[in-house]
């Protein structure tokens, strides 16, 4: 079944979570890292908004020391 861009959203959104999480970073610490308010990175992680700037990701990705291809789902990127 075909999936829709939402769903692609959320699932993104969980990889990063997840990544956080086994990293034991919190999303206080994250936020504190990127410079990513910590209400936004709640509302990501909450499924209320996607992340829409690429910098915002690149930043995640590297204080999460991971590539922006680790967000990859289904070949399709936030």
């Amino acid at each position: 079944p075909s999936r829709g861009l939402g769903d692609v959203y959320k699932r993104q959104v969980d990889k990063i979570r997840h990544i956080r999480e086994e990293k034991h970073i919190t999303r206080e610490r994250l936020a504190t890292m990127t410079g990513i308010p910590i209400q936004t990175l709640a509302d990501w992680e909450q499924h209320r908004h996607s992340p829409v700037r690429v910098n915002d990701l690149q930043n995640i990705a590297i204080a999460l020391d991971c590539y922006l291809d680790d967000f990859v789902v289904d070949g399709k990127h936030i």
